[in-house]
């Protein structure tokens, strides 16, 4: 079985889909998440303000973190895929492409 941790920057709750204002890539890519453990991939998200001892416990993110701080998750959770490639959070199958 695959497994996909996920590493998020902090957020208010566990999948930073709160609050008065939403941002929509958020809400996708929860549904995203909830959609490839339908499909028995093991997926788990960790927040940094949630789950703060499993960025420690992981030796390549807690290098990351003490190097660039939590600034490098946030640029890695926003970045795109470029023109004709796949999201990794979805399958050829999810009618997204």
């Amino acid at each position: 079985m695959k497994r996909l941790d996920i590493y998020d920057p902090a957020m208010c709750c566990s999948t930073g889909v709160c609050g008065p204002t939403v941002d929509p890539v958020l809400v996708r890519f929860a549904t995203d998440v909830k959609w490839l453990q339908k499909q028995g991939a093991e997926a788990q998200r960790f927040n940094l303000s949630q789950n703060p001892a499993a960025f420690v416990e992981n030796e390549k993110v807690k290098q990351a973190l003490t190097e660039k701080g939590d600034f490098e998750i946030k640029q890695n959770m926003n970045a795109k895929p470029t023109s004709g490639t796949t999201s990794s959070s979805c399958g050829s199958d999810c009618g997204c492409h």
